[in-house]
């Protein structure tokens, strides 16, 4: 079968998903300061490919996916988005985005979430995306462990709320270009409080979320202020990580300067050894705003009490 064939087929087979439209590309995957497609340039190893053949390729990813997952599939833009990341390797696009669907279904968790639907758990300040990125070009996210609070929402919203992060980072053509590193802060957690937060179903959909479900790169994964006792609960889960991402885990207990030396102190906040002071508040409302313009949709949950100006 022709690409023009497998084109009118998928479209056939698919009425109710929208297709793409590659005209709107630079709405999603979109470079700092771009408008459109025509501002869309590889900035690394990424060579984007013409209209045409995306297009080709990700009706085949989107006919293959169809057939071994049924009806009811993400949108194009993130079947793009799995094409790129993976330099356009059809059979690990495939690979990820069956994981992805299998993932979402299992959970209940929709293919595209939104700001409202992961509050309260965003306003806290768990996860923070910062606004600049590391010496290789990587968007740094943080994993801010002491701001974990189950009073205030499950682990599992927690977790959701992660991945919306993280699909954030996600819209922007560098970040599917060079990856995420990813800061996991253990400031101020004691070990023996925190594990019982975790039951064995949070364990499982934590480690199934981050192997191989999702289109994003973890390139480097930094675990700060890390006790003795941490380190030890620490090493049976990242025992049950992909050998690749384990290889990729650097432990730093209180010296920040092996951290440093990839994510600059003009990137970080001051937790973290760092100057930049930027505002997650802000952030948050910015994505809120753009989902409702309602008060009740809003994130009212106030964070935590923290000495960080991150907050």
């Amino acid at each position: 079968m022709d690409a023009q064939s497998r084109v009118e087929t998928a479209r056939t087979e698919q009425s109710s998903t929208p297709s793409l439209d590659l005209s709107q590309v630079g709405t999603f995957l979109k470079g700092f300061g771009s408008s459109g497609a025509e501002n869309l340039q590889p900035i690394g190893s990424l060579v984007l490919r013409t209209e045409a053949e995306e297009l080709s390729l990700l009706t085949g990813l989107r006919t293959d996916l169809l057939e071994q997952c049924g009806e009811g599939l993400p949108s194009d833009d993130f079947l793009l988005l799995c094409l790129r990341v993976w330099r356009y390797k059809e059979l690990d696009a495939l690979r990820v985005a069956k994981k992805f669907v299998s993932f979402r279904r299992r959970a209940g968790w929709p293919f595209q979430l939104s700001a409202e639907s992961v509050c309260p758990a965003l306003s806290t300040g768990m996860h923070w995306l910062l606004p600049n990125r590391d010496s290789k070009g990587r968007r740094v996210l943080v994993y801010n462990v002491r701001f974990l609070d189950t009073r205030l929402c499950s682990v599992e919203n927690y977790q959701k709320m992660g991945c919306y992060v993280l699909e954030q980072a996600m819209l922007e053509i560098e970040t599917a270009d060079f990856g995420v590193t990813l800061v996991i802060d253990l400031q101020g957690v004691n070990p023996f409080t925190l594990l019982p937060s975790f039951g064995l179903s949070d364990l499982t959909r934590g480690t199934d979320m981050w192997r191989d479900a999702y289109p994003c790169k973890l390139k480097q994964i930094f675990v700060i202020n890390l006790s003795a006792a941490l380190r030890f609960a620490l090493s049976g889960i990242i025992r049950v990580l992909p050998q690749k991402i384990q290889e990729r885990v650097i432990f730093v207990s209180t010296d920040l300067a092996e951290l440093h030396t990839v994510v600059p102190a003009s990137v970080l906040p001051p937790s973290l050894g760092g100057v930049c002071d930027p505002s997650w508040k802000e952030w948050c409302a910015e994505r809120q705003g753009a989902t409702s313009s309602t008060p009740s949709s809003t994130c009212t949950t106030q964070p935590p009490t923290s000495t960080t100006a991150f907050i």
